[in-house]
């Protein structure tokens, strides 16, 4: 069965454009940019406060950007999240202080952004960008 996640265009600036899903976290609706660059899924910290880090050994920090900054992540497991009521359970992200992001975010965007939905996701559901239709798509298992 094939389903859909509709894809928010935003305008940056002159002709420069970044797609966004809406998800739910628990009661939070949070705003993620899809960057195909990004080989993981970071959610800001702040967006995360309800649940607790997955102790691991050693997590090395992210490379981000083109100027290769490192930031310091933790690990989650998030028993369920949702797109449009789409729901998964057990996924893997990556948490972050991404506020200063956000922030910039606003002021270009006029909206927060919460994270990045990273290639991690997209490649695990092989997820199909339809920019024509501005939507994800992707087929599940059924029953």
């Amino acid at each position: 069965m094939i389903k859909t996640i509709p894809l928010i265009i935003t305008n940056l600036e002159q002709d420069g454009f970044h797609p966004l899903v809406k998800c739910k976290l628990k009661k939070k609706t949070i705003w993620l940019v899809v960057d195909t660059g990004a080989s993981r899924t970071v959610i800001d910290l702040e967006s995360l406060n309800d649940f607790s880090p997955f102790e691991s050994e050693h997590i090395e920090p992210f490379a981000a950007g083109i100027n290769a900054q490192q930031f310091a992540v933790k690990r989650y497991i998030l028993p369920n999240i949702s797109f449009s009521g789409i729901k998964f359970k057990n996924m893997e992200v990556f948490g972050s202080n991404l506020s200063e992001l956000s922030k910039l975010y606003e002021q270009l965007a006029g909206m927060p952004i919460h994270g990045l939905l990273g290639c991690d996701f997209l490649v695990k559901h092989k997820v199909v960008l339809n920019f024509k239709t501005k939507e994800l798509l992707f087929k599940v298992k059924t029953d």
